[in-house]
């Protein structure tokens, strides 16, 4: 496939993910589990960043990857990561059943990747998993509730694909996640829009830290 078609594949799936993202949110304050009330799922901007914002990524890290099974997992992967990135944001919380269904198909395409393309080891993928969720799950013991649960689960889930790519990546990601999430947090305490207190959704930067290294 061209790249012009993974790019329209993408944004699709963007879309699809916006849409489902929707019904997430809906479905988490059902159930009770929310801890924000922020709305960007409802508004139509999102709709369109989101979208291309998706294809742009798999865009971009077509061009340098020829596997279209890898490439498909990078669909995948991204367009996950954004869903939950919305439903954090929104409620500060990740369904669990969208992790482990999520994580399902893209072990299942990593798996295939490493069987077609050369550059791709299985155990990279799985060490890669372990590192990020063992890593994440140290964070989450020592944070005192800082750091959900899902934030690990999400961080093993996104190891899956960084680990595809390359094992090296792992450490990058996850300090890019930490700089970003610090970064935003000192912007906003400096605008006053929140405080040493206020709980910042970590799902959307750890999603942030795995684009930029897969895509570095």
């Amino acid at each position: 496939m061209t790249n012009a078609v993974w790019a329209v594949i993408a944004v699709m799936s963007g879309y699809w993910a916006c849409m489902r993202a929707r019904s997430d949110v809906q479905r988490q304050r059902l159930i009770g589990t929310v801890f924000g009330e922020a709305h960007v799922t409802e508004h139509r901007l999102t709709l369109v960043v989101v979208p291309l914002l998706c294809g742009g990524v798999v865009a971009i890290f077509a061009t340098h990857h020829s596997s279209g099974t890898l490439i498909a997992a990078c669909v995948a992967c991204v367009a996950t990561g954004l869903r939950v990135s919305l439903v954090d944001i929104d409620t500060h919380s990740i369904p669990r059943h969208v992790m482990v269904k999520s994580g399902g198909v893209l072990l299942a395409l990593v798996t295939v990747a490493s069987w077609t393309a050369n550059s791709v080891s299985l155990s990279a993928v799985l060490l890669g998993s372990a590192l990020s969720w063992t890593f994440m799950r140290m964070v989450e013991l020592l944070s005192r509730g800082d750091i959900g649960h899902a934030d690990v689960v999400l961080s093993g889930y996104l190891g899956l694909f960084i680990g595809a790519i390359g094992l090296q990546l792992v450490p990058l990601a996850i300090f890019a996640s930490f700089f970003f999430a610090g970064l935003v947090a000192v912007v906003m305490i400096a605008a006053k829009r929140m405080t040493r207190r206020s709980h910042l959704p970590f799902g959307p930067f750890l999603v942030s830290g795995m684009v930029l290294a897969v895509l570095r």
